[in-house]
């Protein structure tokens, strides 16, 4: 025995590793094919350049010779005051307001930057590519003590704006369009110059000679110019470069300069090493091919996630990887799908910021030949160097590890340059959790996919809640990062400070807080415009230039602030403090929270400092907010950014497209009952939960036989009369599962809680709430599905009859009861209960049984699964539920009702929420938008969609989906269900079925429905993240328009009177909130007081003798019966919540050949009647007449736009009166005439 588990261990092993195998050499592939479809090919030209085109070597070599010839000149203020007036910012050196000389004698030179990492505009987020040239500012142009106070800077930018003006001038009209000053670090103290070259204009009207140059006849590139020094020699002591030194003057509360040894300025010391980094770089990696190929790679990441070209990040990947390869963690023998696992692994394992800074790590570059100055002593050894002042650290190491706090550092070999000076800690910590998710990739089945998704997942799809800031509302304040607005500038300044502050009162509730940079525009645009691009650079016109107020980084007066929340902990109430006797804590605490820290005795015997989040502020917020998006979170940001950072309260300070809750959630109210008064959604689903639990075990007890039977002294019969007993009550509804829009409300009428109300309804609006009885083990059943059916629908009626005689009193009104073969509705505690039984020997009888045969079993069988399969993801995930609604209701508004079914919408959202390559969403608004992403990106027609949240489908078992799925496709991938989903039950089933589906997915949506919703998500996503800034603007993207009612063929225009909550109509609702009720609400009154015909009133004392209509929904039953009768022949659209139009496709047709049993609603194809061999059409005449036939009066109008070319601005008579809803209660039918119109 143990010989066998041996072997079955090792055959275990052996097929682990050869699937790994074969998922490291699919990886290995995918990455080649991309790399080789995003990197430009690169040509070795004779004279040194790596070029990617003949057209862009030539026109650098004629950019770079423009800058040589600029004549130098010794400018005196009156010479630069001109050069002044074009720069975008004021002179800020102690020397701005004196006569400054420039003794500029000797002509610039210039070096262009490698260019080997450049991309296709696929990988380069449709930005054109651009060369970096870099101008070498001579060392005569400073003096020994310029790199106090700005000088150095104010003289930089002098240069460049004398060099600007050279390049824009009509010299050089021939070759450069025009010349722009650009932010890359958000610093107008550092601009730089982009160059655009001169666009010839192509002349349709003529044709091109023989031999001539077409390559620049559109825009292929463009040009970015810094300014660098020429070396560090200048400086009177270089030792002013180490980060405990200070070379910029702060000033004091009496306005007097200062500059003491506790004051530093890093990151102005880091700028300065900035500008002549070129001599501390290493040579790039040209001769490991897997090096540079990972670079590239690394970069088309970094783009996916916004974290390329960010104006505070780093791009220069090609360094980390130089230091992996000198510290020996990759080698040049390594695959690229290895080197950036190793990748993944130092950027998110490296504790690079660190709570405590003891244990911040520093890496420092090993010395090594690859560096480009390796071969001599290093320039200067700041280690060496290095003094140490009174109370700081005994060495540069350690100086770094405790009292450097701007970022990570990441070293050269003298110490002196860090590459990562300019890398803030928001950026870091946002690529550490990004490499952390992708290293966890690394082992899932979808590692490709996760790394390189179709759809990028940039800064408005990455964070679950964001906030927009004018920038207009601050207040200078001197507090954390913000008293470095002398080095950093003011606006790095202001959000490194609210980020640090911002992290510091959240905590643990949040998983990650960025504020928006460039490099995360739409990549959707044209690749040939050379300003606005997706990068969102702001860029200025030299004579244009405006030294204005603060601008954020992408150029714009607001911040955008996206919020990660931890759903596990940002519902958090309390943030405990200090204890009372701790002065220093507690000094900090109280300074931290403002007005909201104060002493609390709690359960436990502590008194301590605490802030309590249990109250609501001034701003509208909804009863779920805490779960569904983190309303604790916006509170406490809105509480922190009034308090350190705001010149006065605002009360715009709320999360994006937060109203959109109005249409799923009740306003907050000042208790719970309040609250289910209102029509709280959980509440309500909690009720109904608790009905369904009494039900179950009152059914369940009294199926036990326990009743003796007359005239036997052994034989007992159980209280409901039924000869099985009940072994188990499964759920089916999504009632029961907190998934149902409109929860059921319990009737007062049918044994539901009494209330004050002085009328109730007397047809119920909801669903009933589906349930499925298993019955115990008999072996008496026959073995016909017909006979079995027959004996269940027998013990439907002893059910319902027992239950009712069981809860039924003198003084309970009328009950209403529904018997079917199929199920039975009865009432219970006010709700409606929907029972279908379950016979295991039938469940057997279902393999040999045919597609028809008790499909409503079977439907019931996969709803018990799929029940259990969703409500474990809406367990764990507590926003998961409000989205299935959300969809749900959006589906309705846009008329898809019916077209998609239910279950196939929870299993979108319950891919988005564990199966997502953008993440887990922790709010219902990214979780809604990742179901509109999902919808509109998937490439349905060519991959299956698995459903897989705890993973049980292995990767053998996925590549065998993925062949079952080619199969049903078909070579031309046009065959099958339009939605392939898959999920484990489906997978475990498919040796019963042709092709292992979804159920719900098979049969619906068709084709063109689903092309229908792809194309609505895509705008809906598109619309809310475009307006997500605007207060109520969302609601467009839960209306239809007149427009857009123009694409279908024909319009069924239904009675008012049968309408019951107009609140969800698709035209023209308000969805907002007013007068402190939410539209959910409102829809929750109307549905509570049903249709205004059939309402009963109540009278003290007195019973009403009318029976409650367990469920009223004529116009569903209506669209349901034309989809069943005419299906064939047209398309039917309407909004289930609201039916007042039912939206009509009609479906191609051709002409086709007579036949007798196909000439319903036919006519000849010729309008001169009938002759031998006449072709066929359908009859639209015929076609709006059985329209009106089955709609049975609830038609008031109709509406044709596309008759196949039939009917021209003709009236039709026909009948269409006005049921009304006492008419159809008792089941009768008018006959009375009216015209309608067929337009």
């Amino acid at each position: 025995m143990k010989y066998v588990d041996d072997v079955q261990k090792d055959a275990e092993f052996l097929a682990d590793a050869v699937h790994d195998l074969h998922k490291s050499n699919l990886l290995r592939l995918q990455l080649e094919l991309l790399v080789k479809e995003c990197r430009l090919s690169l040509d070795e030209h004779e004279d040194g350049y790596v070029c990617w085109a003949p057209a862009a070597r030539d026109y650098l070599e004629k950019l770079q010779t423009a800058i040589k010839q600029i004549k130098p000149k010794i400018l005196t203020n009156s010479d630069y005051d001109s050069y002044i007036a074009q720069l975008p910012t004021k002179l800020i050196s102690d020397r701005a307001a004196e006569s400054m000389e420039l003794p500029w004698t000797e002509s610039l030179d210039c070096h262009l930057q490698s260019h080997q990492y450049m991309t296709k505009y696929r990988g380069n987020g449709n930005v054109l590519p651009t060369f970096k040239l870099a101008v070498v500012i001579p060392n005569s142009l400073f003096d020994s003590k310029d790199y106090l106070r700005n000088r150095y800077l104010d003289k930089r930018n002098i240069l460049a704006s004398v060099v600007a003006s050279e390049l824009a001038s009509l010299r050089y009209k021939s070759f450069i369009s025009s010349v722009y000053w650009e932010f890359n670090h958000a610093d107008k103290r550092r601009p730089l110059l982009m160059v655009v070259p001169q666009v010839e204009v192509k002349k349709h009207d003529k044709k091109r000679k023989k031999g001539e140059n077409s390559t620049m006849k559109k825009l292929r590139f463009r040009v970015q110019i810094s300014f660098e020094m020429e070396s560090l020699d200048w400086m009177a002591s270089k030792l002013r470069l180490l980060p405990n030194r200070c070379n910029l003057m702060h000033h004091n509360s009496n306005k007097k300069p200062w500059c003491t040894k506790a004051k530093t300025t890093p990151f102005y010391n880091h700028m300065l090493t900035d500008h002549v980094k070129r001599l501390f770089q290493t040579s790039p990696p040209t001769e490991c091919q897997n090096v540079t190929e990972t670079v590239i790679l690394i970069q088309i990441w970094c783009l996916k996630r916004g974290l390329y070209r960010s104006h505070d990040g780093f791009d220069d990947w090609q360094v980390l990887l130089e230091y992996l390869v000198r510290t020996k963690q990759i080698n040049s023998r390594m695959a690229p799908s290895q080197i950036l696992a190793a990748f993944f692994k130092c950027c998110a394992q490296t504790n690079w910021l660190g709570e405590d800074t003891t244990k911040r790590q520093v890496l420092v570059m090993p010395s090594g030949d690859g560096s480009e100055h390796g071969s001599s002593p290093p320039m200067l050894s700041m280690a060496v160097c290095y003094q140490a002042e009174e109370g700081e650290p005994s060495t540069l190491l350690e100086y770094y590890q405790q009292h450097y706090t701007l970022g990570p550092v990441l070293l050269d070999e003298s110490m002196t340059y860090n590459y990562l000076g300019s890398t803030s800690p928001s950026f870091m910590r946002t690529l550490q959790i990004e490499s952390q998710r992708s290293l966890d990739a690394l082992h899932s089945f979808n590692t490709f996919e996760f790394l390189f998704p179709k759809s990028s997942r940039r800064f408005y799809e990455r964070y679950d809640a964001y906030m927009t800031v004018p920038l207009s509302s601050l207040k200078n304040r001197q507090s954390g990062v913000w008293k470095r607005v002398s080095e950093l500038g003011e606006y790095e300044a202001v959000i490194r400070s609210i980020v640090l502050m911002l992290h510091r009162a959240l905590g643990d509730r949040v998983r990650d807080v960025r504020i928006l940079t460039t490099g995360n525009g739409n990549t959707s645009g044209t690749v040939f415009d050379a300003i606005r691009d997706s990068d969102e650079i702001p860029r200025q016109p030299i004579e244009n230039a405006i030294a204005n107020l603060i601008k954020s980084a992408t150029g714009s007066d607001n911040l955008v602030i996206g919020i990660s929340l931890d759903p596990d902990t940002c519902w958090r109430l309390v943030d405990r403090g200090p204890p009372a006797d701790d002065t220093v804590a507690s000094k900090e605490f109280t300074s931290l929270w403002g007005t909201k820290a104060e002493l609390r005795r709690f359960n436990d015997g502590a008194i301590i400092y605490s802030a309590v989040w249990d109250d609501t502020d001034s701003v509208l917020s909804f009863q779920n907010d805490d779960t569904n998006q983190g309303g604790i979170v916006e509170r406490i940001i809105r509480h922190i950014l009034e308090t350190h950072f705001l010149k006065e309260k605002n009360s715009s300070l709320r999360f994006h497209l937060r109203n959109i809750a109005s249409i799923v959630d009740v306003v907050s109210a000042a208790s719970q009952q309040e609250a289910w008064d209102a029509g709280n959604p959980a509440a309500a689903h909690r009720g109904a939960m608790k009905s369904f639990e009494a039900f179950s075990d009152f059914l369940r007890k009294n199926s036990i036989a326990t009743e003796p039977v007359a005239g036997s002294l052994t034989e007992k019969i159980s209280k409901l009369g039924l000869p099985l007993t009940i072994d188990a009550v499964e759920p089916l509804s999504p009632a029961l599962r907190y998934v149902s829009l409109y929860p059921p409300i319990p009737h007062s009428l049918l044994g539901g809680p009494t209330t004050k109300d002085q009328v109730a309804t007397g047809a119920i609006q909801s669903e009933p709430i589906e349930i499925l009885l298993r019955l115990g083990a008999s072996s008496k059943w026959p073995n016909d599905i017909a006979a079995i059916a027959a004996a269940k629908t027998a013990m439907l009626i002893q059910l319902t009859d027992a239950i009712e005689a069981m809860t039924y009193s003198s003084f309970s009104a009328p009950r209403s009861t529904v018997v079917t073969n199929e199920y039975a509705d009865i009432a219970f505690q006010g709700y409606v209960f929907r029972l279908f039984l379950r016979a295991d020997h039938e469940v057997k009888l279902l393999d040999t049984a045919s597609v028809n045969d008790a499909a409503v079993l079977k439907r019931c069988l996969v709803a018990s699964t799929h029940h259990s399969f969703v409500h474990s993801v809406y367990t764990k995930h507590a926003s998961s539920s409000t989205v299935v609604r959300l969809t749900q209701k959006w589906l309705s508004s846009h008329l898809l009702s019916g077209q998609i079914s239910f279950e196939t919408i929870e299993l979108l959202v319950c891919h988005v929420y564990t199966e997502s390559p953008l993440g887990c969403p922790a709010s219902f608004i990214s979780g809604f938008l990742g179901v509109l992403g999902v919808l509109a990106d998937h490439d349905w027609a060519r991959e299956p969609l698995i459903v897989d949240p705890q993973h049980q489908i292995s990767l053998d078992g996925r590549h065998r989906i993925n062949e079952t799925f080619e199969r049903v496709r078909g070579s031309e991938f046009a065959q099958g269900p339009a939605m392939y989903i898959v999920t484990p039950n489906d997978y475990s089933q498919s040796s019963k079925l042709s092709y292992a589906c979804n159920y719900y997915s098979r049969m619906f949506p068709e084709i063109v429905v689903l092309k229908r919703a792809q194309a609505l998500a895509a705008r809906t996503r598109d619309f809310l993240q475009k307006h997500s800034q605007e207060e109520d603007n969302w609601q467009a993207a839960f209306q239809e328009t007149a427009s857009s009612f123009r694409s279908y063929s024909s319009l069924l225009r239904i009675d008012p009177d049968l309408l019951v909550d107009n609140e969800s109509t698709s035209t023209g609702a308000d969805l907002s909130v007013r007068d402190g009720v939410s539209s959910y609400t409102r829809s929750m009154q109307l549905l509570r007081q049903g249709p205004k015909d059939l309402r009963i009133k109540l009278y003290r004392n007195l019973l009403p003798d009318q029976r409650v209509l367990l469920e009223w929904k004529p116009v569903t039953e209506l669209v349901q019966r034309l989809r069943d009768q005419m299906g064939d022949l047209a398309l039917f659209f309407y909004n289930q919540y609201c039916p007042d139009v039912i939206a009509v496709l009609w479906r191609p047709q051709e002409p086709r050949s007579f036949s007798a049993r196909h000439s319903q609603f036919a006519r000849p194809a010729l309008n001169d009647g009938w002759k031998n061999d006449t072709l066929m059409i359908h009859n639209i005449h015929d076609i709006v007449r059985q329209l009106r036939g089955y709609s049975g009066g609830m038609l008031i109008d109709i509406k044709v736009f596309d008759s196949w070319g039939q009917i021209e601005d003709e009236l039709v008579d026909g009948k269409s009166s006005k049921r009304k809803a006492r008419e159809l209660h008792n089941s009768s039918s008018g006959s009375e005439d009216s015209d309608s119109d067929i337009k």
